[in-house]
């Protein structure tokens, strides 16, 4: 998506450390940091804006960025992050899950050391909500070989299992 929007790749991390902060500032003040402090044209800063304001049902949203004439679709790297995302939302659709998922563009989190998609998981009515940031390998893995069963009674005790159990040093390699 930075690249799209016209990111210099030397300005990458420090960008994604501004939209990071979106959940606690708005847009305004988050371009002002990008183009005042880090050195962004004011024209991509409003491109990255266009993007990172998108949030909302998983599907919809996804649809949207692969109607044709997308600037998704002509990007390699971004067209691959859009079919990870399909696989990962077909997976939630089937076990049931994909109306409590939220698709938002402004998530960063990660973004300069994870490589493909990143995920974040909020667990809400607890007295803090807990957030859990995930790529996209995991997910893909567990979709694979749920949909190699002969018949998966209970997909949502699946996708339980992937959000709460932590991952090993192995699993990440």
């Amino acid at each position: 998506m930075l690249d799209i929007c016209g990111v210099p790749p030397q300005k990458f991390r420090t960008i994604c450390s501004s939209i990071d902060k979106l959940d606690k500032q708005p847009f305004e003040q988050i371009k002002k940091e990008m183009v005042e402090e880090k050195g962004l044209s004011v024209q991509t800063a409003d491109e990255i804006g266009t993007f990172v304001k998108e949030r909302g049902h998983p599907l919809e949203l996804l649809s949207k960025l692969k109607q044709q004439g997308s600037k998704f679709l002509g990007h390699n790297g971004s067209a691959d992050a859009l079919n990870d995302l399909e696989i990962l939302f077909k997976a939630l659709e089937v076990s049931k899950c994909i109306d409590k998922v939220v698709f938002d563009l402004s998530l960063a989190r990660g973004l300069d050391y994870y490589t493909g998609v990143i995920s974040e998981a909020v667990f809400k009515g607890r007295a803090q909500d807990e957030r859990s940031l995930c790529a996209t390998e995991r997910p893909r893995a567990i979709f694979e070989l749920a949909i190699a069963q002969p018949a998966l009674d209970m997909p949502e005790l699946l996708w339980k299992g992937f959000l709460t159990k932590p991952l090993t040093t192995t699993q990440l390699q």
